[in-house]
């Protein structure tokens, strides 16, 4: 991703495919956090994946750490599908891996 007013590379987005299932990645520059780009392009995404690679279901994972990840994805339409697993940081801290999906049926309810 590029910002558009000075072109500077701030992030990416993929998509790992498998089957009717792609899980999205991403991630963003720091200096970058907070001003809504994430959910901007995600929706881009969302159409891409459901209208172009033809996607039954969309699916990311964020790391409790990180809660913005979870409220961004909320705010793309997707929703918690519960925790993937856990895993100890190098510092100590339990951190749980959770999953978020969204269907193509609910994207194009929420896309009308």
């Amino acid at each position: 991703m590029e910002r558009r007013r000075d072109h500077q590379l701030i992030g990416f987005y993929e998509f790992h495919g498998s089957g009717a299932t792609g899980e999205l990645t991403y991630a963003l520059s720091p200096a970058a956090w907070g001003h809504g780009y994430v959910a901007e392009a995600g929706n881009c995404l969302m159409h891409y994946g459901f209208e172009t690679l033809n996607y039954e279901t969309i699916e990311a994972h964020y790391a409790s750490a990180n809660p913005n990840s979870g409220r961004v994805m909320a705010k793309m339409g997707m929703q918690a599908a519960g925790e993937l697993h856990t895993f100890t940081s190098d510092k100590g801290e339990v951190i749980h891996v959770m999953r978020y999906l969204l269907t193509k049926a609910t994207w194009r309810q929420l896309s009308a």
